[in-house]
């Protein structure tokens, strides 16, 4: 579900949960894990390992852009 207001991202994992992260158009955001059993955990900033969730998302997303633009020809070769 995306709108001017807040915006969906679903990651759909094989093992053991699936993955959204809700963001609004404030700029905040937070990350809910749906277990394969349903149970779902939200985490927020401050939360005990927010961090952890919000760096590997960042890097994660950081390594698909930089392939996506390496496969389109877009590689800075400077690095």
């Amino acid at each position: 579900m995306n709108s001017p207001d807040m915006a969906v991202l679903d990651v759909q994992y094989l093992y053991w949960c699936d993955i959204q992260l809700i963001g609004y158009a404030s700029g905040d955001y937070f990350f809910k894990l749906i277990t394969k059993s349903g149970h779902e955990f939200i985490y927020e900033p401050g939360d005990f390992g927010w961090e952890y969730l919000n760096f590997q998302f960042h890097k994660n997303v950081n390594e698909m852009t930089d392939e996506i633009e390496r496969s389109l020809g877009y590689c800075d070769y400077a690095e």
